[in-house]
């Protein structure tokens, strides 16, 4: 194909940006997505690189990145701004000195699309007359990780497969288990290995006939790796050779799905940030939810998550919860916020399931990641009003704060979990506590703050000994005839009787909401 057809496709929104009029008669032979400083191994004449850029700002990044096309005789540089948030100068001041076409898509373009178009429009070659890493190249132009693992462990006669850096299992070159996935990768992760200098090394901690290589993702914390079903002492020299080659084709593969994902959480950040300060209007929300991948016409929800080991990655955790609330028409993004994993869910009319049940049915598959650890979950009720988002993320937060860890592996605490007064009101929004707290007790507060009082504590202790005079009387120190007069002169400011049960259970939950008042001062 010629790069003209390659613009010329509507969807994919290609622009050229550095480039004379004849560019577009260059011919395309394939397409390659890479952010490796220096991807000469990986190129062929003709092709057309896409990149996020992040070689940008490394010493002599640019030249080293650009020179390498030139030399390869490359079609083109299509570059990404979802890091970069616009194209450096350098960049097209390197790109107009040399000659080399630049273009980007926008951000809602994957490169993935593009590299499809090239696939679907170029030629194709025998190619089994091409050395192994130009061979693997052209399989990731088609874009199939997969294919990759298949072609390097049939010329190495080892199985692999592939997790990202959420421990979700992308590739393989044949079935492995969940029970293996997760055993090499709780091992990794508890071995807590340096990911900048990746290796290939028998599994950490004893993990029996697999050799690891780790493949830093956006989380130091939590490489993706490439495992091949061989002990590293017994692989030969042929092999580990093509699983080096493996890693270097995988990495920057793995790195872009990476950041991809953490610009996504980083929106959904944003989303409940500018919730919270209530600063935007309903149409300008709603927006936001689109742009976060949500629909703002459907019901939400809120749920967050932590587990009991501080060392689990965030990546992973944030992966497993969207897998386990996942459901058909459900759409749901992920943040990591204020140390837990938060997840917005935006749920269809007519979508059937329930969180719990879909969480009961599901969560089975995910115990052997936990590996003992214990998962907890809090969900919001549904809001039918996008305005509603900041009152269901702060009920989310609070019940899961409220919860009881007991002795269940994965525990999800809803609506339904309410087994007491104290964990019925930890289940309303800490402003909807509050305003209650005050409607109720406003003028007794404010009595007790203007005349140094003690009336509030005095309806307390009444009420904590079920309105019997004689024995608050003896908690209080006090003699009953001046406890009778300090309850009708509360009576009297808070217009309730205590005498009666509606009433008296009115001001008994007011004051169980008063920890939700703001503090004075």
């Amino acid at each position: 194909m010629r790069l003209a057809d390659l613009v010329a496709v509507r969807d994919l929104e290609v622009r050229i940006v550095v480039g004379g009029a004849d560019v577009g008669e260059l011919a395309v032979t394939a397409a390659y997505i890479t952010d490796l400083p220096d991807p000469t191994r990986f190129l062929v004449p003709g092709i057309v690189v896409l990149s996020s850029g992040l070689w940008v700002d490394r010493p002599g990044g640019v030249e080293r990145f650009v020179g390498a096309l030139v030399a390869a005789r490359a079609a083109a540089l299509v570059l990404g701004t979802v890091e970069l948030r616009e194209v450096p100068d350098e960049v097209v001041d390197a790109c107009r000195r040399e000659g080399l076409v630049l273009a980007t898509v926008p951000d809602h373009v994957s490169f993935g699309s593009v590299v499809e178009a090239v696939v679907h429009g170029a030629d194709g070659e025998d190619l089994r007359a091409v050395d192994l890493p130009a061979r693997m190249q052209r399989v990731l132009a088609h874009g199939s990780l997969s294919g990759v693992l298949h072609l390097v462990s049939a010329e190495a006669a080892v199985p692999t497969w592939v997790l990202d850096d959420g421990a979700r299992l992308v590739a393989v070159s044949q079935e492995v288990t969940t029970s293996r996935r997760a055993e090499v990768w709780n091992a990794v992760v508890r071995s807590r290995p340096d990911p900048r200098t990746p290796a290939v090394t028998d599994g950490p901690l004893g993990v029996v006939g697999a050799s690891v290589l780790l493949l830093p993702g956006a989380d130091p914390g939590a490489p993706a790796l490439l495992v091949a079903e061989k002990n590293a002492a017994d692989l030969t020299a042929r092999q580990r050779s093509a699983l080096l080659a493996l890693a270097a084709a995988l990495r920057p593969e793995l790195r872009y799905s990476a950041r991809a994902r953490a610009a996504g959480q980083q929106r959904t950040a944003d989303l409940l940030a500018v919730a919270a300060a209530e600063s935007l209007p309903p149409g300008e929300l709603s927006a936001l939810l689109r742009i976060a991948g949500l629909d703002p016409r459907a019901p939400l929800r809120v749920v967050v998550a932590e587990t009991d080991d501080a060392r689990f990655p965030a990546a992973a955790l944030a992966a497993l919860v969207e897998e386990l609330v996942a459901g058909p028409a459900v759409q749901v993004a992920t943040c990591v916020h204020d140390g837990r994993v938060t997840a917005v869910l935006t749920k269809a009319s007519g979508a059937g399931g329930d969180l719990r049940e879909r969480l009961e049915r599901r969560v089975g598959e995910f115990t052997p990641l936990l590996a003992g650890r214990r998962l907890r979950l809090a969900a919001s009720d549904l809001a039918v009003d996008p305005g509603h988002l900041a009152v269901a993320h702060s009920t989310a937060v609070e019940r899961l704060r409220s919860a009881d860890s007991g002795t269940a592996q994965v525990l999800l605490v809803d609506a339904s979990s309410a087994e007491s007064h104290r964990s019925l009101l930890r289940m309303l929004p800490v402003r909807t506590r509050a305003a209650f707290a005050a409607a109720v007790l406003g003028p007794l507060l404010e009595h007790d703050a203007r005349n140094g009082a003690e009336l509030v504590t005095t309806v307390e202790v009444f009420l904590d000994h079920a309105g019997s005079w004689q024995e608050a009387a003896r908690a209080l120190h006090l003699h009953p005839n001046t406890l009778r007069y300090r309850i009708s002169r509360a009576q009297e400011l808070i217009q309730r009787d205590l005498s009666s049960m509606p009433d008296r259970v009115d001001v008994f939950l007011a004051l169980q909401c008063r920890g939700s008042l703001p503090r004075e001062g």
